[in-house]
Order: structure tokens, then sequence, then C-alpha cells
């Protein structure tokens, strides 16, 4: 009886720990998600719509509190602050990066992610911030603990049990209320545009910053968590009807032109800027682009885009290229291991469309592992569409890490006869992705590029010469013989051997006769941003996000038939797709692409959205279309329109790009 009675008594005792130690946590996590708007920069100290993190801090303090005992309450108390705390030193490091926030589409970048990972990327202020407020919480919270022995007796008639039950259904129904409270506001709120559209922004996520500024921690995580693993391609039979009828209107008829009966080469150029460029070390590509003879070939001259643009990560400035647009909620890999998505609409399918009935070759080279991206197999048929895929695996040396390139040249000289074949009846697509001017720069020399090394060595005081004479015009803002001197080497010997590529390239071209029947495409997919060598010699710092200089690289177009010369027009990566497919009169969609002919003046509404935050024309740059601010200092009201006009368009399209994609409506 006397046991009875005292389980009794206990089973009546409260511990104020039980509540206090939850309601520390909703304390916690707020105060968390304030330092990290604060140490990103952001002007506001808690998001927009704050209810968000009130109802998501009550739903975890929830499950810390219906734990059996302190030791396991604190164990989840814990584990979720620590996440939380690791969620904030990872945004820290990618916000300072790319300007962008983590979000789970980062897992698709999986192996590459880490095998291009290297230390000086790390925020390491912000680990030593985030670990010294996880170090404190957790020891406040044994203070706690031990200190507060705090117990409350309740009523014989009133176990703790029931008066636990009560807590967790009010900590979990007041949190789940006021979310779905916060979710239907966001989904409901009605606006024509895009632009300050909140549901838009909880919808699609466009606007990463803006979506965490104005859902904060939990509302952000909770909803990309969601979209993520339980996302819907269901539309209604409107939608369906709408969409398909969208692209039948794009639809384009194939035409005859001059280039019916060419050739076709692209080639994305990895990390390329124009100070990669001169007459001395590299003077294949230099001759394209200044209608000049400095080298020892025949004088090639090519269209050069002198304001040409890209801000993406290499995979999707690629896919630009080859299809006329990328999905950002899925990507075009996701798509081909679903097996939910006919590449109806892409360079290497048009081009056998085309020529169908004749012998055709499309062939895609990347001197790096197939599987990087995972290219392999999704660019080959029943995706992109290519006959024959050529990598790193398939030749005589391999890279043994991230950084140890196989030389361009080398490799390109080994398969010369898949990438321009001699057979002049065989009409051919070829596509390669270079990797040697990818970086780091700030590691050892490569031995495979000895000889470009002691060239680089002989010639160095004649190169700063002419780099000192002509840095207004490179963009430099230092001598190349100060601070990154080690890495600048680095890099030039990696594009002095993607120059012998080119002077090989057009060896074989002339060799075989087909420098009169095909075009060759060069265009970088982003800047050389490793060891921060792009921004740091154009003087630009990292969080000079509206700066699109940064991201100002090359792109040159090489044809007989296209006359030469310099074109200043503003134009980006989406406007290659839709010119060569209407210089070569291929049927394609025109509904499909985001750019426009760069030949013709349509390229005047040329604008750019990059899949890692921002966007711009020659005019504006923003992060949400609303916050623009000007590049140009003559830009008027008219043009400020015509930029949010853009916008709208480019992402209206975006949207019905995901739908086409996940329900595999071409």
């Amino acid at each position: 009886m006397k046991k009875k009675s005292e389980q009794r008594e206990k089973s009546n005792v409260f511990s104020t720990n039980k509540l206090i130690l939850p309601l520390f946590f909703i304390f916690c996590s707020l105060f968390l998600d304030m330092i990290n708007f604060w140490y990103l920069g952001f002007w506001q100290t808690i998001p927009t719509r704050f209810l968000f993190n009130i109802g998501g801090a009550f739903i975890f303090a929830g499950i810390i509190y219906i734990m059996p005992n302190k030791w396991v309450s604190l164990g989840f108390f814990w584990f979720f602050i620590a996440l939380q705390v690791l969620l904030n030193a990872v945004n820290a490091t990618i916000f300072g990066i790319f300007g962008d926030l983590f979000s789970m589409d980062y897992f698709f970048l999986g192996a590459e992610g880490a095998a291009a990972f290297r230390w000086e990327f790390i925020d390491f202020k912000s680990i030593i911030l985030n670990i010294g407020l996880l170090i404190a919480i957790i020891l406040s919270t044994l203070a706690i603990v031990k200190l507060n022995k705090t117990k409350v007796e309740l009523s014989e008639k009133f176990s703790t049990k029931a008066f636990a039950l009560i807590f967790v259904i009010l900590f979990e129904l007041c949190g789940v209320s006021i979310y779905a409270g916060e979710t239907a506001y966001v989904t409901n709120a009605q606006s024509e545009y895009i632009e300050n559209n909140v549901s838009y922004l909880w919808d699609s996520f466009r606007f990463k910053v803006d979506a965490y500024k104005s859902f904060g921690y939990y509302g952000f995580y909770f909803k990309n968590f969601f979209d993520f693993f339980v996302f819907s391609n269901k539309i209604s039979l409107d939608e369906r009807k709408s969409l398909l009828e969208f692209i039948q209107d794009g639809q384009v008829e194939k035409i005859k032109t001059d280039f019916s009966n060419d050739n076709l080469i692209t080639i994305l150029c990895e990390s390329h800027e124009w100070f990669a460029y001169d007459p001395i070390l590299t003077p294949h590509v230099y001759d394209l682009f200044t209608m000049q003879d400095a080298s020892t070939l025949n004088q090639y001259d090519a269209t050069v885009f002198t304001n040409f643009y890209g801000h993406n990560k290499t995979n999707v400035s690629e896919s630009i290229v080859l299809s006329g647009n990328m999905p950002k909620l899925n990507t075009l890999e996701s798509h081909y291991k679903l097996g939910k998505y006919d590449y109806a609409y892409t360079l290497p399918k048009l081009f056998k469309k085309a020529h169908e009935g004749e012998k055709v070759q499309t062939t895609y080279f990347h001197s790096y592992q197939r599987s990087f991206y995972q290219r392999d197999p999704n660019y080959l048929e029943g995706g992109v569409g290519f006959d024959k895929f050529i990598s790193m695996e398939n030749y005589k040396e391999q890279s043994a890490w991230f950084g140890d390139w196989i030389s361009d040249a080398d490799f390109i000289s080994t398969f010369i006869d898949d990438f321009i074949p001699s057979d002049p009846d065989t009409k051919f697509l070829t596509s390669y992705a270079t990797i040697s001017t990818h970086g780091p720069y700030a590691t050892n020399d490569n031995p495979r590029f000895k000889e470009y090394y002691e060239k680089y060595d002989a010639e160095f005081e004649n190169y700063s010469a002419w780099v000192k004479e002509h840095s207004q015009e490179l963009g430099y803002s230092l001598d190349v013989s100060d601070g990154l001197l080690a890495e600048l080497r680095r890099y030039k010997v990696a594009a002095m051997d993607f120059d012998n590529m080119i002077g090989k390239l057009f060896e074989r071209l002339e060799e075989t006769g087909h420098i009169n029947d095909t075009t060759v495409v060069l265009f970088a997919d982003h800047n050389c941003y490793y060891d921060n060598l792009g921004i740091t010699l154009k003087g630009i710092t990292k969080d000079d996000y509206s700066n699109i200089e940064a991201h100002h690289i090359p792109l040159m177009i090489y044809s007989k038939k296209l006359q030469s010369g310099y074109r200043d027009s503003f134009c980006n990566t989406y406007d290659i797709f839709p010119t060569l497919c209407q210089l070569y009169g291929f049927e394609y969609n025109k509904n499909l692409v985001q750019g426009y002919n760069l030949y013709e003046d349509e390229i005047e509404n040329s604008f750019f959205a990059s899949h890692q935050g921002g966007m711009f024309n020659k005019n504006f740059f923003s992060q949400n279309i609303s916050d623009a601010e000007p590049l140009n200092l003559d830009a008027t009201s008219q043009d400020m329109e015509k930029f949010k006009q853009q916008a709208e368009l480019y992402f209206s399209k975006q949207e019905k790009y995901e739908k086409i994609y996940l329900n595999n409506l071409t």
C-alpha cells in the first residue's frame, strides 16, 4: 500500500523543467534566426511572415516536451538547435560565394560538389559564431536542468500524464494552426504580377533570398523539404490544354537556310574570361576575336559578342545552350532518371531531324568523368540525344583528383576523327565541355602542362608588358605581377592548352575541307570564381552582387558565312540556342526558349536570370524584380518598365516549363 501511495504521489509531481525547456527552445530558435538575418546583412531582423517561425518552433517544442525524460528531451533540443546552427553556417558560406542560400536542390550536386570543394570557400567567422552560440545554448540548458529543481504538485485527480497530454496538444495545435494559417494567407494572396507576389514566392521559391526573408527558417525549410520529397506534378485538365496550346503555338517549321547543310561545333569554355586570351600566349583564340593575325595559322575571324554574360553552374549553362531552357525545380538529369520527359527539342535531336536520311554523327565530349553532373547516360539517346559520348574514361590517361586535369589539346588530338570526321558526306554536330581552366588555381602546378609553364615563364616579360598596355580593355584592375601571380599563371597555362586545342581544331577543319561548311561556337559558362581570381583581377568584391562585370565573359561564333566583327548588344547564355536554330532553319519551338537571335534586332530584348540568384539586362540588376539597381545612368522609367516586363515574361515562361517537363507534354 505504501509503495502504491508513493508511486501515486510521484505521478502527480510535475517538474517545471518539462515546460521550461520547450519554451527556452522557442526563444533560442527564434534568436538564432535573428542572428542569421543580421550576419547575412539583411536590413530586417525578423522575417516578414514571422508567424511561420513561431509556428515551426512550437511544433518542434512539442516534440521536445513529449519526450519521456529530461535527457531525451535535451537530446532532441540540442539536435534541433544544432541543425539550425549548421544551416546558418552553410548559408553564410553559400551566400558569401554566390549570394544564394542552401536548399534541398543542392543535394543534386552530390559527389560533384564534394569533388569541387575547397577550404577557402568556408566562412570560418560564421562557423566560430554559430559554434559559440551552440555551446552557450547547451550550457544554458544544462544549467537550467541542474539549478531549477522546482516541481508542482498536482491534484490527485489530475496526473502528470494528463497534464503532459494537454500541453503537447497545446504546443502542437498552436504550432500547426499558426503555420497553417500563414500558409493559407500566402497561398491565397492575390496579385496580377510576379513582382511582390507572396503567393508566387511561396509556390516557386524562385527568389530564394527573398523567400527566406519573407518566411524565415521554418517557413523556408519546411516548405522546401516538402517540395523536395512530396512535390506533385499534377495539373488540371484546363492547365494541360493551355500548356499544349502554348507548345503548339510555338512550333516553327523547318526552313532552308545558307546553313542547312553545314556542320556545327559547340565548345563550352570552362570558367573563361576575356583576360584568358592574348597575342603572345594564346594566339589562335586571339586571332578569332581581334581580327588580327597573331599566329602562324591562317587568319580566322569570328563574330565576337563583346557584351555577353553568363552566371550559372556549368551543367545549367550547358543545358541552356543544348535545349534553350532549364527547369529549376528539377534538373534535366532528374527528369531522365524518372523517365518523365521526352527531350524533343535539343540541338542533337534537331540536327538529326534536319538531316533525316543522311549520314549523321552527333558526338559529345567531356575531358573529365562522364558521370560528372550525371551527363552519362543523360546526354545519350533517350535523353539529350547524342549518338556517342567520349570522356576521360576513354582516354589513355585519367585525372587522379579534382584539379589534376588532362590536356584538352591531347584529348582532342586523340579523338580527332570522332571530333571532325574526314568523310565529306557525314554531317556532324560535335559538342565539347572543357575543364582544364576550372581551377583551383592556388594549388600545385599541373605536371601535364610542363611545356606551357616553360613558355609562360619565358614570355612573361613580354606578356606582362602587353597586359599593362591593354589592361583597360581587358578589364584588369591589377598588374599581373601583383598578388595573384601564381594563380593567374596556372589559369593562363590551362588557357594556353585550350588555345593549342583550338589551333588543332582549325587545322583539322582545313585538312578535311570542313572549314567552309562548319560553324564553331565558343562560349564561357561562368567566370573563373575559384580562388576569387576573376573578381580580384577585375577589382570586384565578393559581396558586390549587382556588379555584372563579374559575369562578363566570352562568346564568339566562327563561320565563313557570317560577317566577322564585333557586336556590342547585351546578350547572354539563353540567346545561343535560338540563334543556332534560326541560322540552321531547325524545326524548333520558339515558346520553349528564353532567348533571342543574336543577329536580329530582337536581341534588344535579351534578359538574363541566374539559377543561382539575380537577374539583369543592360540597364538594371535585381534579386527580386521590384528592387532594381540601375546599371546605366541614362536608363529611364520606360527602361525600368521594360526590365520588369522582361522579368515577368521570363518567370512566367519558367513556370510553364516546370509543368511541361514534369508532365512530359512535348
